[in-house]
């Protein structure tokens, strides 16, 4: 299913009436069978049931919200002969208890350190099963990779992938194949080999060392220093496996040890939760791993499938993640790659693509750095005329949105509205505030889209005390009044977390809001790669913790440009963008969680993050940077090193490029 509203995305039909969600239907010469569940978790686990249905001698444990320990530990499952599931960072999903229960393993293997996988997770674990625990885990994603090899092959090994620990197409797909071989996978960064990597790789003496790359940059791309290094490492069993893209890449590991099996597992690049679990069980039964996109199938993958004798395909995820066209082999027009399924256009006369270039170049910076500005995606009208990432990311890299997420909240809530569901001015319906003399019972929907509550709320001490709370917006909604509601305006994260838990509340929980969500917005606007970040009590706060693509960013912000209108269906109402974009009576330059400018409008993350919205130019301008914080999100953790100062400027300096339209 779709592995992006991690909270919990829709109930498909088949899931409702079925533990596992089958399909039986004919695809173009070959029997079509899917697996997928309401969540990520829930997918891994359907995943496990159907191919571990008698019990495993072990269970890999993985964090869900972040791919890189899953990379190495789908080839551990594999070895182990066992399942891989996914939990949250510090509780165990109900339906996961419960396979773990069901599975009786004699061993539970915890990929990640306490930051990945908290204690508490162990806590859970020991209530559930009397399973050895063993956990994995360094202090980078690159330790935890050579501690997961080292348990798992602690003498040598037939053949060892290498893989850079920056995205998780290249190493899910490397995954698929090592499992085959009951080989191991490692991470590397990718400009050097680490002197702890290359040892261990000579100690593991690999008749086959396969350095798997795709691209020329990005979070695919293995560089020719690290290439250098590894041939040095295993002088005579290297080889390079790449392709101008992860499905060129996908089809040589497929056929790496020569023709495919006759039931293949066919995975997203666009949907990495629901493909996790894939790896390892591909490995484990024996059967070819093969990637195709979101909504048709590359013509390298339908080959192969249609070529190699191929009688039955076992889709992991549902239609939101793989289409049935995709599934059934329908080609897809040329040039078309996941995440790059956009037409594209010039850029308007007297705008200089050289001046472009030159000042993203300097916004970049040191591209050896990872505290960097990550993309750029500019649409004009309805289509892309300019399109840019920092040398370690690409088109398919999830960016982190910080505050951005508050645009997602104020469109939810502007849904609610336009159902009957909510008002602008009626009070906010939180049952800690109807006290008698509690002044909070003052406090509007309007005025905590204004940022307008009087809630305390000091940044400094707040964002962090309510990150680490159980449930944000229970932090949030304790706060005292500072001021009178609707007085004056003060920027607060715990406002936005607060009408998202009006939203949730009013939608009946966590799984409808999510089913909401990708219903009503993710959906039909084709946007395929978003990841929301619950708090610890599973809620999406509103604040912050989206991640997506920039070209799914992009699509957000058009959708406004657009006047909430997509492929001629009314989205959003031409009243809620109106009020989202006029300022406030509190601050002329802030209006409905969104940022107001003289002829523009933005959603803003404090890392440099933008999706600008500007009527008078038909444009938006997307502007992603990374950040000390990432790590919080699934990715990496990097040094400021003022890439919000270059991204501002870029800003400002593109926005100028740009004429007015007449």
């Amino acid at each position: 299913m779709k592995r992006v509203i991690r909270l919990a995305a829709f109930v498909s039909t088949c899931a409702l009436v079925a533990l596992m969600c089958v399909d039986g239907a004919q695809a173009s010469s070959w029997t079509l069978q899917r697996i997928s569940g309401e969540d990520r978790y829930d997918t891994a686990v359907r995943v496990s049931t159907e191919f571990f249905s008698s019990g495993a001698p072990a269970v890999v444990l993985a964090n869900g919200a972040n791919f890189a320990d899953s990379l190495s530990g789908s080839a551990l499952a594999a070895r182990l002969d066992s399942p891989l599931l996914l939990v949250r960072k510090e509780v165990i999903p109900a339906a996961v208890a419960t396979e773990i229960s069901r599975l009786k393993p004699s061993k539970i293997v915890i990929l990640g350190g306490a930051a990945a996988i908290a204690a508490s997770v162990v806590d859970q674990l020991k209530s559930i099963s009397s399973a050895e625990l063993v956990r994995l885990g360094g202090s980078t994603r690159y330790e935890t990779s050579e501690k997961i090899v080292a348990f798992g092959w602690p003498n040598e090994a037939e053949a060892v992938y290498l893989v850079t620990g920056e995205g998780f197409p290249a190493g899910l797909l490397a995954g698929g194949a090592a499992g085959l071989q009951d080989s191991p996978v490692l991470l590397t960064r990718p400009t050097s080999l680490a002197t702890t990597t290359s040892d261990l790789i000579k100690k593991l003496k690999p008749k086959k060392l396969r350095v798997v790359s795709y691209g020329s940059s990005g979070a695919g791309y293995v560089s020719a220093p690290v290439i250098k290094a590894a041939r040095t490492a295993s002088p005579t069993g290297f080889s390079l496996i790449s392709g101008t893209d992860l499905y060129d890449v996908s089809s040589a590991l497929a056929t790496i040890n020569g023709s495919i099996s006759s039931t293949v597992i066919l995975t997203t690049s666009e949907a990495f939760p629901d493909a996790l679990a894939a790896g390892g069980t591909a490995g484990y039964l024996g059967r070819t791993l093969l990637m195709t996109n979101r909504s048709c199938m590359p013509k390298l993958v339908s080959n192969l499938l249609t070529n190699g004798g191929v009688g039955t395909v076992t889709v992991i995820g549902g239609t939101a993640a793989i289409s049935e066209e995709s599934a059934r082999g329908t080609v897809c027009p040329s040039g078309v790659q996941a995440g790059q399924d956009w037409e594209t256009g010039p850029l308007p006369s007297g705008v200089s693509k050289t001046s472009i270039d030159t000042l993203v170049a300097t916004a970049f910076g040191d591209v050896t750095k990872k505290g960097r500005v990550r993309g750029v995606v500019i649409v004009i009208g309805d289509k892309i005329v300019y399109e840019n990432y920092h040398p370690m990311d690409n088109a398919q890299s999830p960016m982190v949105s910080y505050s951005m997420a508050k645009g997602i909240t104020s469109t939810i809530v502007g849904m609610l509205i336009a159902d009957g569901k909510l008002s602008l001015d009626q009070p906010a319906p939180i049952a800690t505030w109807q006290g008698a003399g509690d002044g909070r019972k003052g406090i509007t929907v309007r005025h905590l889209l204004n940022m307008a509550s009087g809630l305390r709320w000091t940044v400094a001490t707040d964002r962090v005390k309510m990150w680490s709370a159980t449930a944000a917006s229970d932090y949030a909604a304790a706060l005292p009044l500072a001021a009178t509601p609707g007085s004056l305006h003060n920027y607060s994260s715990g406002d936005s977390a607060i009408l998202m838990r009006i939203a949730t509340e009013t939608l009946g929980g966590t799984a409808p809001t999510s089913s909401f969500m990708q219903q009503r917005l993710f959906d039909p606007l084709g946007i395929t790669t978003e990841v929301l970040f619950p708090d610890r009590s599973g809620r999406w706060p509103g604040h912050w913790g989206v991640n997506m693509t920039a070209r799914d960013w992009a699509r957000f912000g058009l959708l406004y440009l657009n006047d909430g209108t997509w492929g001629g269906k009314k989205i959003i109402s031409d009243q809620w963008v109106e009020f989202s974009k006029t300022p406030s009576p509190q601050n002329d330059k802030y209006g409905g969680h969104w940022w107001i400018y003289k002829d523009a409008y933005s959603a803003e993350g404090f890392g440099g993050q933008y999706v600008l919205v500007s009527p008078s130019k038909n444009m938006v301008m997307v502007i992603t940077a990374a950040n000390g914080y990432d790590s919080l999100f699934g990715l990496s953790a990097v040094p400021q090193d003022g890439q919000a100062i270059r991204s501002f400027v870029l800003r400002e300096a593109l926005y100028d490029l740009f004429p007015v339209v007449d």
